[in-house]
């Protein structure tokens, strides 16, 4: 039985080693493939980040609410508010602050990546199917 067991690994390490012979080693080849390749994936990684740029946390406040004359940064939200202003510090302009993505409308900024997700899904379901044909 060991010797058979023996046999066995020592067939698929023949295998393995005519592999990496026919393969040869590390080189330039191999070098402009993996950096073509990773320069390809890089961008995909942008974009599954893109998220966290678009929509960030923003400080604002109500500009359009009558009497009220409060200048603070409260992250208050008024139903009879008509315009918000938001601190601009960390980005000049976002998603959240061009779309007014705050208060009762904050799930769309979520609901943003998760149409993006679905997109990718189903077209490179259906594309990739095509792509094979």
């Amino acid at each position: 039985m060991v010797v058979k067991i023996t046999t066995q690994v020592a067939n698929s390490v023949k295998k393995e080693d005519s592999l990496a012979n026919l393969l040869g080693d590390f080189g330039k080849w191999q070098l402009i493939v993996f950096a073509s390749v990773s320069l390809v994936k890089l961008s995909s990684g942008w974009v599954q980040m893109a998220i966290l740029f678009l929509t960030p946390n923003l400080t604002f406040r109500c500009v359009d609410l009558g009497n009220f004359t409060e200048e603070i940064m409260n992250n208050t939200c008024y139903k009879e508010c008509g315009k918000y202003e938001y601190d601009a510090s960390p980005f000049d302009n976002t998603i959240v602050s061009e779309w007014d993505l705050i208060c009762e409308r904050r799930w769309l900024a979520s609901f943003n990546q998760t149409v993006l997700q679905v997109g990718i899904l189903i077209g490179s379901t259906i594309f990739g199917f095509l792509s094979d044909r």
